[in-house]
Protein backbone atom coordinates (compact mmCIF):
# COMPACT_ATOMS: atom_id res chain seq x y z
CA UNK A 1 0.00 0.00 0.00
CA UNK A 2 1.11 3.35 -0.97
CA UNK A 3 1.92 5.90 2.18
CA UNK A 4 1.86 9.69 1.78
CA UNK A 5 4.66 9.40 4.44
CA UNK A 6 6.59 7.98 2.09
CA UNK A 7 8.77 9.42 -1.04
CA UNK A 8 8.58 7.77 -4.23
CA UNK A 9 9.83 8.10 -8.07
CA UNK A 10 8.11 6.64 -11.06
CA UNK A 11 9.69 3.59 -12.33
CA UNK A 12 11.89 5.44 -14.54
CA UNK A 13 13.05 8.07 -11.75
CA UNK A 14 10.57 11.41 -11.79
CA UNK A 15 9.87 12.12 -8.60
CA UNK A 16 6.21 11.63 -7.27
CA UNK A 17 4.31 13.65 -4.49
CA UNK A 18 1.67 11.89 -3.16
CA UNK A 19 -1.49 13.94 -2.94
CA UNK A 20 -3.99 11.43 -1.61
CA UNK A 21 -4.54 7.89 -0.85
CA UNK A 22 -7.87 7.79 -0.53
CA UNK A 23 -9.82 8.77 -4.03
CA UNK A 24 -12.76 6.87 -5.59
CA UNK A 25 -12.76 3.88 -7.38
CA UNK A 26 -9.78 1.71 -9.20
CA UNK A 27 -7.19 4.51 -8.29
CA UNK A 28 -7.02 6.16 -5.13
CA UNK A 29 -3.78 7.41 -5.27
CA UNK A 30 -3.35 10.70 -6.51
CA UNK A 31 -0.17 12.66 -6.97
CA UNK A 32 2.34 14.65 -9.03
CA UNK A 33 5.03 13.73 -11.10
CA UNK A 34 7.94 16.13 -11.36
CA UNK A 35 9.24 16.48 -14.63
CA UNK A 36 11.62 19.21 -13.79
CA UNK A 37 9.92 22.31 -15.13
CA UNK A 38 6.26 21.27 -14.87
CA UNK A 39 4.08 18.28 -12.84
CA UNK A 40 1.29 16.66 -13.92
CA UNK A 41 -1.25 15.07 -12.08
CA UNK A 42 -1.58 10.87 -12.31
CA UNK A 43 -3.70 8.25 -10.85
CA UNK A 44 -2.31 4.71 -9.18
CA UNK A 45 -3.94 1.70 -7.50
CA UNK A 46 -3.66 1.30 -3.84
CA UNK A 47 -0.16 -1.01 -5.14
CA UNK A 48 1.32 1.72 -7.05
CA UNK A 49 0.17 0.46 -10.03
CA UNK A 50 -1.05 2.79 -13.46
CA UNK A 51 -2.45 -0.69 -15.04
CA UNK A 52 -5.43 -2.43 -12.44
CA UNK A 53 -3.73 -5.89 -13.94
CA UNK A 54 -1.48 -6.63 -11.39
CA UNK A 55 1.01 -8.40 -14.03
CA UNK A 56 1.49 -4.69 -16.18
CA UNK A 57 4.61 -3.17 -15.23
CA UNK A 58 4.83 0.57 -16.91
CA UNK A 59 7.49 3.26 -16.63
CA UNK A 60 4.80 5.31 -14.53
CA UNK A 61 4.67 2.48 -11.70
CA UNK A 62 5.39 3.69 -7.90
CA UNK A 63 8.65 2.88 -6.70
CA UNK A 64 9.89 4.06 -3.03
CA UNK A 65 12.68 5.94 -3.19
CA UNK A 66 15.78 3.88 -2.35
CA UNK A 67 13.87 0.33 -3.05
CA UNK A 68 13.80 -1.83 -5.42
CA UNK A 69 12.62 -1.11 -9.07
Amino acid sequence: MIDCKKNYVTRDGFPVRILATDAKGVFPVVGLVDLGESEYTKQWTAGGKVDPRGFVKTNYDLVEKGGEQ
